[in-house]
């Protein structure tokens, strides 16, 4: 939770009418109440503070890029204040500044210009103001134009290296671009987002998003417009893109089947088949995944969207309220998988930043590191991160492959214990101390730890995502398993069925845990039945005394169980109403 999401909460309370009619409104408590906190409190003017942003951009442009702030002052003041007061303390790495970003005092205005631009898009876009949004997307193209017509300009900026290009106007108002094809959708202005999708993909700046962009765009075309055959083109030309990588092109692959076996579209089972023998195809489904079933009793949302599945766990005669996740972790404790996180990729990218901090941090890439307070070096995630280290990155995970469990746990604990809570990758929070993770690493083999740290730091963006909700351990019997757990309703990403796979083919434990809400509650006490449509069919795929299934990937376009549920209640109320007359 940020300060906006705790301000609109806070809004959101103050806004409820009270029953007791009194002069002091909650409203009126909350401000008096923050007032005598915050003290005296002063409004800079635009200009003034037009000036002071300026000078925080300089002193951290990677921060202040992200950050499109109006009425608050930007975080990245809060990172000099908590820096300067020693509260926060970032890695110690060489600065190397070679490239100028702003070659003149234009440049950073015109920077300053395009970052307003996109936050009052941004703006539109949470408030729903699709009419002002799209005068300010109207705004953010006749920008980017000019900029383009600036030829000397956008010259030296495509000379810049792909990670750099992003603190430039032109990037800035070409994600502006890219955020209002979701306004243009949802004004239903499909043919005008579908040219835009088409005019980004032409660009050279982003490349991170083209996978995206094809994504809306088969799906514009294919459901809006009703042109499967140019959808189908479209996505011919995404799989050719190195740019489109991991779950994009299984999202991608997923759409072909989508479109080719609909009966709207007529027989192109013939093009189906000539995707599928192409060497390059990957079945989107995720039917070849170790999959188990549990029960557990879940409380009655009583048709509630939006808020999590509250489950009932009973233990040595106590009851208690958990959720999916906590309701899974005990049933992997008592199979001996007593020490557990849930922490999705926050394990693994610990493990990654501890085991190569030297090659992270202390690398002497020019502009990698250009300001005083980073987590991370500036060309992290990007495609521009692996080739300028190759040398050490293969060299480090070739040594850690050839190392024994105990070489690499000492070496795990050395590097957690010399840059304990340093602002940086590791998700400090989560482990109890060094020997904590420690434990966790002991359980896998070096040659197989040393796989994963290599697809990780090789195309990091790529394979950030879509790690396993829970990792769960013993380290006396050196035993582990990663489990991705689904509660009711939930489906499976394309990034998950990557990264499931792929640990079950080298070797490492991995499967999908559902959780069946059979027996469960409504708030009435009644007992709600496990809900049929989409439920899973058994397989003899793995021994378990829970129940097995094939699959946990659910179309986009399938009924949920609640949803079904709901629907099977409604026809029993007919029922009984009709028998009743």
């Amino acid at each position: 939770t940020n300060k906006a999401d705790i301000i609109q909460e806070l809004k959101k309370m103050c806004s409820k009418k009270s029953i007791f009619q009194t002069t002091s409104t909650l409203q009126i408590k909350v401000v008096k109440r923050a007032r005598s906190l915050g003290g005296n409190c002063y409004r800079l003017n635009p200009e003034s503070r037009s000036v002071l942003n300026r000078v925080l951009c300089l002193w951290g442009v990677s921060q202040w890029w992200g950050e499109r702030e109006d009425e608050r002052p930007p975080s990245s003041l809060t990172t000099l204040l908590l820096a300067n007061q020693g509260r926060v303390t970032y890695p110690l790495y060489p600065i190397i500044r070679e490239q100028k970003v702003f070659t003149c005092r234009d440049d950073l205005l015109k920077f300053e210009a395009a970052v307003r631009l996109e936050d009052k898009l941004e703006t539109a876009l949470a408030t729903k103001h699709f009419e002002t949004g799209y005068e300010t997307y109207i705004q953010i193209k006749a920008e980017y134009e000019k900029l383009l017509d600036d030829k000397e300009m956008m010259d030296r900026i495509l000379l810049l290296p792909v990670f750099l290009r992003k603190l430039t106007a032109p990037a800035v108002l070409l994600y502006g671009l890219s955020r209002s094809v979701e306004l243009l959708e949802k004004m239903k202005k499909y043919s005008e987002a579908v040219k835009l999708l088409e005019n980004l993909l032409d660009t050279d700046f982003l490349h991170r998003y083209r996978g995206a962009w094809y994504e809306r765009l088969c799906l514009d075309l294919e459901n809006h417009l009703k042109q499967p055959m140019l959808a189908l083109e479209k996505i011919e030309l995404a799989l050719q893109d190195p740019m489109v990588r991991g779950g994009r092109r299984l999202s991608l692959s997923q759409r072909i089947i989508k479109i080719c076996r609909a009966k709207k579209n007529g027989d192109l089972d013939g093009k189906l088949n000539e995707f599928m023998e192409k060497s390059d195809w990957q079945d989107p489904g995720s039917e070849d995944l170790p999959t188990v079933v549990i029960s557990g009793k879940m409380v009655s949302k009583d048709g509630v969207t939006g808020t999590k599945s509250v489950f009932i766990l009973t233990k040595d005669g106590e009851t208690t309220y958990c959720n999916v996740e906590e309701l899974v972790r005990e049933h992997y404790k008592d199979k001996g998988l007593y020490e557990g996180s849930h922490a999705e990729g926050a394990v693994l990218n610990s493990i990654l930043t501890l085991l190569l901090w030297d090659i992270i941090y202390l690398s002497e890439v020019p502009d990698a590191f250009r300001d005083p307070a980073q987590a991370y070096p500036l060309d992290w995630d990007t495609d521009d991160f692996y080739p300028r280290r190759k040398n050490a990155i293969d060299a480090r995970i070739t040594e850690i492959g050839g190392m024994s469990k105990e070489e690499v746990c000492d070496q795990l604990i050395e590097s957690f214990n010399s840059n304990l809570n340093v602002c940086s990758l590791v998700s400090w929070d989560r482990f109890r101390g060094p020997d904590h993770l420690a434990g966790l690493v002991r359980c896998m083999d070096p040659g197989k730890l040393a796989l994963i740290l290599s697809r990780m730091i090789r195309d990091h963006r790529t394979y950030r995502s879509g790690l396993p909700d829970l990792t769960c351990w013993n380290p006396e019997e050196e035993r582990m398993l990663f489990v991705e757990v689904k509660g009711p309703g939930d489906k499976l990403s394309y990034k998950q069925i990557l990264w499931i796979r792929f640990f079950n083919e080298i070797g490492i434990p991995s499967e999908v845990c559902h959780v069946d809400p059979t027996g469960s509650l409504d708030s009435k006490g009644f007992k709600r039945k496990s809900p049929k449509k989409g439920s899973p069919k058994k397989t003899p795929m793995k021994k378990t005394t829970s129940t097995t299934k094939t699959s946990d990937f659910v179309d986009d376009d399938d009924e949920s169980p609640v949803k079904s549920n709901n629907k099977r209640r409604k026809s029993r109320g007919k029922k009984n109403k009709k028998s009743a007359a």
